[in-house]
């Protein structure tokens, strides 16, 4: 049985994997330290980044919004972790080889067991979900309509208001960058899937603009959260970094604009083909381009070499033009090494032997 793909959810997976290279250039490239606050660089690129901030709640949107309604197989988890050691080994062997860095064994271990060793964490706490995920299922279709969203909002305002509100309990609920935030937003996609399919009737005429245009209101609250709380920060409270309070995932700014842009695009309809089929070509391939730019043997040197702090001293518009281009040339090559990757894989003869091993575990499960 193939899996299930629908263009509009395919081309904002793509879309949030270009956020995603988006921040990491931002971030880690050493952008957004380059502008003083309230300037107009800093405004320009902060907009970027508080317009790309939804992207890691938004892949996890994706993920159960599928597979709410799915068996669980165990090859999916087989198949992330034989992916992330791929990429894991390689960018190992490009660090040695080229870059001829000292790897020690703190190091070689990590990367020799990456799921485990939280190289990537996101791909750490993604493969926790996914093997909750019979569990998550199976609570989920016990609920009746009221019940889910009664424990969507229970979740909410235990991992999502609290830590907000009293940001000292972070450390104790999360921080929104772990598996217990992605059961959240599990939970919240299960709901959108079983029982959004038609708009509210508030959002009839134009669904997808409409949310969209929710999206665009949330991503300005927290921008203009960031300004008025560092202007306060910088007038009374010294070096205190209050601007950051509402930019993490499980923000009351940015949950709502994730599930906006979510909802947004689960009611554009793709008439054509050519985009349709870029769309699902390219969301089939896009994690590479995580995968093969953020692990930490090559992050830092990565961005050294590319630095794109010293085109900030030739404006903001060549800075905007040099973090695209290198955003794009990240996308692709990621995109293209996935490819790769997935042919030889097709060539070992991976994906048939891990179907027969889902049909003997399904054998198994009915005999049992």
């Amino acid at each position: 049985m193939k899996k299930e793909r629908l263009a509009n959810i395919e081309l904002l997976r793509v879309i949030a994997m270009v956020m995603v290279t988006f921040l990491h250039a931002l971030g880690h490239g050493g952008v957004l330290d380059q502008y003083e606050f309230g300037s107009m660089g800093y405004m320009f690129f902060w907009t970027l980044e508080t317009l790309s901030y939804v992207a890691v709640n938004v892949f996890v949107l994706i993920t159960g919004f599928f597979m709410v309604n799915g068996k669980f197989k165990l090859s999916r988890v087989l198949n992330l972790a034989v992916q992330v050691e791929f990429y894991s080994v390689l960018c190992l062997l490009i660090a040695k080889l080229l870059l001829h860095q000292q790897i020690g064994i703190k190091d070689l271990a990590a990367t020799l067991l990456p799921l485990t060793g939280n190289v990537y964490w996101f791909a750490s706490a993604y493969a926790i979900l996914v093997c909750l995920s019979p569990l998550l299922n199976k609570f989920i279709h016990s609920l009746n309509q009221r019940e889910h969203f009664t424990a969507c909002c229970m979740l909410c305002i235990l991992f999502c208001v609290i830590p907000n509100l009293l940001p000292w309990s972070r450390s104790l609920l999360t921080t929104g960058s772990n598996f217990i935030w992605f059961i959240v937003l599990y939970l919240i996609a299960g709901y959108i899937r079983l029982y959004c399919s038609t708009p509210p009737r508030w959002f009839l005429k134009k669904p997808a603009v409409q949310f969209f245009l929710v999206y665009l209101a949330c991503c300005t609250t927290g921008l203009l959260s960031r300004l008025i709380l560092g202007g306060i920060s910088r007038v009374f409270l010294g070096s205190l970094p209050v601007e950051k309070l509402f930019y993490s995932y499980n923000s009351l700014i940015f949950l709502p604009a994730s599930v906006s842009l979510f909802m947004a695009f689960q009611y554009v309809k793709i008439n054509n083909t050519a985009l349709s089929k870029a769309a699902t070509s390219l969301g089939s391939v896009c994690f590479g381009a995580y995968l093969i730019s953020d692990h930490p043997l090559l992050r830092k040197p990565q961005w050294e070499i590319i630095n794109l702090p010293r085109l900030t001293q030739t404006g903001v518009f060549p800075t905007l033009l040099g973090v695209v281009a290198v955003v794009i040339l990240i996308f692709l090559s990621g995109c293209a090494i996935e490819w790769a990757r997935k042919k030889f894989m097709h060539i070992l003869g991976l994906p048939k032997w891990l179907d027969r091993l889902d049909k003997w575990m399904e054998k198994r499960s009915l005999t049992s």
